[in-house]
């Protein structure tokens, strides 16, 4: 780069428009980091419905993968030629 390099025209980021850009200031401080704010620094949806019910017995609950799975695993079939998909 040379020592004389000018900006074009309207370019310079010292003189930036403060009105120009998305509105508010995330409140976060980091533009991006809350993902429930739009780019205007509001809320992106609205809080609708209520909080479901807790369970009864939460010492029962299963929290392995077995029992959070929809459905059962499939057992791997010896004699297929498909390799395994964990190996």
């Amino acid at each position: 780069m040379t020592e004389n390099a000018t900006q074009p025209e309207g370019t310079n980021p010292d003189d930036a428009d403060a009105s120009t850009g998305s509105g508010t200031k995330d409140p976060t401080g980091v533009e991006g980091a809350n993902p429930a704010l739009n780019d205007t620094g509001n809320y992106k949806a609205p809080e609708v419905g209520e909080a479901p019910e807790p369970p009864e017995n939460v010492e029962d609950l299963d929290l392995t993968p077995e029992g959070l799975a929809d459905e059962p695993a499939r057992q791997e079939d010896p004699d297929s030629p498909v390799e395994p998909e964990n190996s």
